[in-house]
């Protein structure tokens, strides 16, 4: 599947198992990615904004990760997020007054 890059951009830590494709695939439709374009400009930069959303490939996750369109591969994305929610729960625990 490809796309989702909108939707990554906006988020604030993005977890990813290896096999995940992202793709800015309104290039192969002759149109720019004008709705996300500023998110996704922000989060990748702007030189590999205009390098992707030109090409409109898929970059794997070692490109994104690369890139800083994700933060973290994990194939293990059930331990991971049992860890990510224990360590939310404390800190809004040690947070609430």
């Amino acid at each position: 599947m490809e796309g989702g890059a909108g939707l990554i951009a906006c988020l604030d830590h993005v977890i990813c198992d290896s096999r995940v494709k992202i793709a800015l695939s309104e290039g192969k439709l002759g149109i720019l990615p004008a709705v996300i374009g500023p998110y996704v400009y922000r989060r990748m930069g702007s030189a590999n904004f205009r390098r992707h959303a030109m090409l409109a490939g898929r970059m794997d996750t070692s490109e994104a990760l690369r890139i800083g369109m994700i933060d973290c591969i994990d194939d293990s994305l059930d331990e991971s997020s049992s860890r990510f929610r224990s360590s939310l729960n404390g800190a809004l625990c040690s947070n609430s007054g």
